[in-house]
């Protein structure tokens, strides 16, 4: 009996991932509405793909009418099903009280659930919400642990916080050299703001030696880069 049930699951699991991935080529078609139909087949299923789809779509009222409610209704299934993307797009519907009520503890949670699962938006939020004590109560040094975590697994704006953290000793003791690498990496990765910051450092000689030339080099690329203190601070010196 227990090997019947078994290939049966392995069956259902098997034709929930195929549909999910045949509506993504109907989908590539121009083919809507059989999409829909596969995906919402997949997500009866208890597929997260397919029920992560349907949510994007309504979302973004890609080839069906713009409903956020109905989008957060998908993304929660999905996040139920261990989509970890789903999880995110949630919290920032609550974060945002898109499709619902602004509800910011429950958009701290799922910002956890899907940071844990490997997200690094997901990390990034929950040190926001750390950080500005919005759905849990204030924490910097939380905060620049979720920072830190982010930013190792790739997000920038993370960085760039991390940095901010150090330079003034928010959540950590004062660490000009910390700062000077985070900033650094965020810059690299053309965080404009970032990129004036270490204008600044070398400019003032704040944690590292002054260096005018180096200061112009990184107001120049926060300029090139869109942030309008740094095209100010370059023709001052310039």
């Amino acid at each position: 009996m227990k090997e019947i049930l078994s290939c049966i699951m392995l069956i259902l699991t098997i034709s929930s991932a195929d549909m999910v991935e045949e509506g993504l080529s109907q989908f590539d078609k121009g083919k809507d509405k059989e999409a829909i139909k596969l995906w919402s087949d997949a997500c009866i299923n208890d597929d997260g793909r397919g029920c992560f789809y349907l949510g994007s779509l309504y979302d973004r009222g890609i080839a069906v009418k713009q409903d956020r409610k109905i989008a957060l209704e998908f993304f929660t299934k999905a996040c139920n099903y261990n989509h970890t993307s789903a999880c995110f797009n949630s919290a920032r519907m609550f974060d945002k009280g898109e499709g619902t009520v602004q509800d910011k503890q429950k958009a701290f949670k799922l910002y956890l659930k899907s940071c844990s699962d490997g997200d690094k938006d997901g990390c990034y939020y929950s040190g926001i919400a750390y950080d500005k004590g919005e759905g849990i109560n204030e924490d910097k040094t939380k905060a620049l642990l979720f920072y830190t975590k982010a930013c190792n697994s790739g997000q920038i704006s993370a960085c760039h916080n991390a940095g901010n953290k150090y330079d003034r000793g928010e959540g950590a003791s004062e660490d000009k050299t910390k700062a000077l690498s985070y900033f650094t990496k965020a810059c690299d990765a053309d965080a404009a703001h970032s990129c004036y910051n270490l204008g600044y450092m070398h400019y003032y000689g704040d944690g590292v030696n002054k260096d005018i030339v180096k200061a112009k080099e990184f107001f120049k690329m926060a300029c090139e880069k869109g942030y309008e203190a740094g095209c100010e601070s370059y023709e001052a010196i310039n």
